[in-house]
């Protein structure tokens, strides 16, 4: 079992470093802005298209579908029901885009632990899934856009929620494209494949100076604070502070006991043989390539079923058919990019799973 945490040591400072990030990036401005430029793109007849692009973007930026939906989505379905748009297809457009950056975000718990899982780079893992990943966001982007046209196009909507948030973040916060400085430097590094723990400690540096710009009357103390406890804002809007009450190491610490678990779990599976138990059993099944990878995603679909849990449906599938890979001959970024194609994906299908509930 130890063995098999030791594994995941590397996502877990990832994950310690992210909540640090977003901690501060609430603080100097970078998340404000972001929802701010996103929000002025809405209209009713593209209102879903633009719900998965505004969505994702954040989602990416913060690296967690949950504080996504939890927060701006949130905020979105308020401005459905006020534009008189269905509830669900707006939920829909909602976990599409939180779905998107939660899997291409090198800042996700997610992507980190299905590249570790496999045992592989971070942003070689990120690049394969470009494959599957920005085909569908077109196809989905595509069928809202119709969706809106035929269904919304000459509705007349109601936008004083989206009027409100645009207003409270001008007047509260400072909205500059400086803040957009530490997400573009982190995005930068992660293009020129630096490796994650790096490029997201020089982002954190980056984002504590440029709060001395963006918020002047922010302290050492106060960077220290946001990094450290994460940012409670109190703007008097439910919306936005629901959505920048984000961030901070403490906040994470959650996700890393469940890391810790589920490997150990993991570990004590393959200890006492069960893993090879399953392998052996359907043995005959995964004698070509596809069949492996369709058995992987169905393993990790089943899982989610079952547990509810997105972390076992990656750990669990991935340590089991780590060795049929490499039987196959299969680069173990295919492993971890059929890992999230199934278990991130599809966790949000399952009833019972933690975003189904959020």
């Amino acid at each position: 079992m130890i063995r098999a945490i030791s594994h995941g040591i590397i996502p877990m400072l990832i994950l310690l470093l992210i909540g640090m990030l977003i901690g501060v990036w609430a603080l100097n401005g970078t998340i404000q802005t972001m929802t701010l430029y996103g929000l002025n793109l809405l209209s009713p007849t593209f209102f879903l298209a633009a719900t998965v692009v505004i969505v994702a973007i954040i989602s990416t930026m913060v690296g967690s579908s949950l504080s996504s939906i939890g927060t701006v989505g949130v905020s979105f379905m308020g401005m459905a029901y006020g534009m008189d748009i269905d509830p669900a297809m707006t939920a829909g457009a909602i976990v599409s885009g939180a779905i998107f950056g939660d899997k291409l975000s090198p800042l996700s718990d997610t992507t980190n632990l299905a590249a570790a899982t496999a045992e592989v780079d971070l942003f070689e893992h990120i690049r394969h899934m470009l494959w599957t990943t920005i085909p569908a966001l077109i196809v989905t982007i595509i069928i809202f856009g119709l969706i809106g046209i035929f269904m919304y196009g000459s509705q007349a909507g109601d936008d004083r929620e989206i009027q409100s948030m645009i207003r409270v973040l001008n007047d509260a916060f400072t909205i500059h494209p400086v803040t957009l400085l530490s997400p573009a430097v982190i995005i930068l590094l992660a293009i020129c494949r630096v490796k994650p723990i790096p490029a997201l400690v020089f982002g954190l540096v980056v984002a504590g100076l440029t709060t001395f710009f963006t918020s002047p009357g922010s302290g050492l103390a106060d960077v220290m604070g946001a990094a450290h406890s994460g940012y409670e804002p109190a703007t008097g809007n439910a919306n936005i502070d629901d959505l920048l009450s984000i961030g901070g190491l403490e906040h994470m610490l959650f996700g890393v006991s469940l890391i810790i678990i589920a490997l150990a779990f993991g570990g004590l599976i393959h200890g006492i043989g069960i893993a090879d138990a399953m392998i052996k059993g359907i043995q005959s099944f995964l004698r070509t390539r596809g069949n492996t990878i369709l058995s992987t995603m169905l393993s990790c679909f089943g899982i989610n079923l079952v547990t509810g849990e997105q972390y076992l449906s990656i750990i669990l599938p991935g340590q089991t058919y780590k060795q049929v890979y490499a039987h196959h001959r299969l680069h173990p970024k295919n492993l971890s990019r059929t890992l999230e194609d199934g278990g991130t994906i599809l966790h949000p299908l399952v009833l019972g799973g933690l975003l189904a509930r959020t």
